[in-house]
C-alpha cells in the first residue's frame, strides 16, 4: 500500500547505510567490540522494529477499510487512512410500500354488458352483432318536440301477425321497478344464450324477463333482444314486429335508435324499400350526431 511504502522506503535507506557503516567500522578499528558499532546494530534493529510497525498499521488500515466498505455496503477501495474514522451508516432505506388493489365483492354488474348493435353490413345478411362494451348508444339528445306518439317504424308495421309468440302487452312507463338480483341474472341468461346461437331458448328467456321486470329499466333491452334473435333466425317479419315494439312500448329507451335501424333492416329484406328509406331517415332527424344517426346515413347512401 502507499503508507507502507511511505515508511519501507526511508526505513531500508537508513538500514542500508547503517550496515555500510558497521562494515567500516568494523574494518577501520580491526575488529574487537566497538561502542559504535554497537549503536550501528541498535539503530538496525531499530529500523527493523519500525518495518514491522509499518506493516502492522498497514494490515491494521486495509482492516479498517474492509469494515468500511461493509458498513456502507460497496466494495473496499483504496481510501486514504483518514477513512478508518468512524463513518456514519447512510438512513436505512424505506421498506416499499405495496398497495393493493380492493378486491369488489361479486355482484352482477348495474348495466349489462351489450355489444354495439349498429354495424353496417350488406343488405340481406343477418346480423349477429360483435361483442363491445356495453352496447348501449350514447343517451340520445331529445329533439325539441316531444316524439309523436306513433314513431316512423309504426307506418311500416307487417299486416300479418308475426309466425313466433309475442311477448306479453304492458303499458309503456318510465323504469319504476328496481333492477334486483334476480332479475339481472335472468337477463344476463337470455344475453348468454343468445350469444351461445341458442335464438329459441334466448327469445324464451326475455321474454320470462318481461313478464317479471317490465318496470325495470332493462325492459326495453329485453324486448329489442327478442327481435335480434328472431332476426338471427331470419325470420324477418316477426323480428320487425319485435323492433317496432320495442318503439312503441319503450320510446324513451335508449334501445330505440338500434331497434329503428334493424326494423329499417327487415323492411329491406321484406322488399319494402320506401319503408326502410323512411325509417332511416326518421332516425337521423330524431337522433343527429349519434352513432344510429350514422348508421342510417350509410343505408340510405347504399340504398341509392
Amino acid at each position: 500500500g502507499v503508507p507502507m511504502m511511505r515508511w519501507s522506503l526511508p526505513l531500508s535507506l537508513l538500514l542500508i547505510v547503517a550496515t555500510g557503516c558497521s562494515g567500516n567500522l568494523g574494518t577501520r578499528l580491526g575488529g574487537g567490540p566497538d561502542p559504535a558499532a554497537a549503536q550501528v546494530e541498535e539503530l538496525k534493529r531499530r529500523v527493523l522494529e519500525l518495518q514491522r510497525q509499518s506493516a502492522v498499521h498497514e494490515i491494521e488500515i486495509e482492516r479498517l477499510r474492509q469494515r468500511l466498505a461493509a458498513i456502507e455496503g460497496g466494495p473496499a477501495k483504496g481510501a486514504p487512512a483518514q477513512a478508518a474514522r468512524p463513518a456514519t451508516p447512510p438512513p436505512p432505506t424505506p421498506e416499499p410500500v405495496v398497495r393493493t388493489r380492493p378486491v369488489r365483492p361479486a355482484a352482477p354488474p348495474a348495466q349489462p354488458i351489450e355489444e354495439s348493435d349498429l354495424d353496417v353490413q350488406a343488405f340481406g345478411q343477418p346480423v349477429t352483432p360483435p361483442l363491445g362494451d356495453d352496447g348501449r348508444l350514447p343517451a340520445p339528445t331529445a329533439p325539441s318536440q316531444p316524439a309523436p306518439s306513433q314513431p316512423a317504424p309504426s307506418q311500416a308495421a307487417p299486416t300479418a301477425a308475426a309466425p313466433g309468440p309475442q311477448a306479453p302487452a304492458a303499458p309503456p312507463a318510465a323504469a319504476t321497478q328496481p333492477l334486483t338480483e334476480a332479475a339481472q341474472n335472468l337477463y344476463d341468461e337470455g344475453y348468454t344464450l343468445y350469444h351461445e346461437e341458442r335464438f329459441l331458448d334466448a327469445e324464451a328467456t326475455f321474454r320470462r324477463f318481461l313478464q317479471a321486470y317490465a318496470g325495470t329499466d332493462l325492459a326495453d333491452n329485453a324486448q329489442y333482444w327478442i327481435g335480434e334473435s328472431r332476426y338471427a333466425r331470419k325470420d324477418y317479419q316477426g323480428a320487425l314486429a319485435a323492433f317496432s315494439e320495442t318503439v312503441q312500448r319503450f320510446p324513451d329507451g335508449n334501445k330505440v335508435p338500434d331497434a329503428m335501424i334493424k326494423a329499417g333492416q327487415c323492411l329491406e329484406l321484406l322488399g319494402d324499400l320506401d319503408a326502410a328509406r323512411d325509417t332511416y331517415e326518421e332516425v337521423e332527424r330524431r337522433f343527429p350526431n349519434s352513432a344510429a344517426s350514422v348508421a342510417a346515413g350509410e343505408h340510405l347512401k347504399a340504398m341509392r
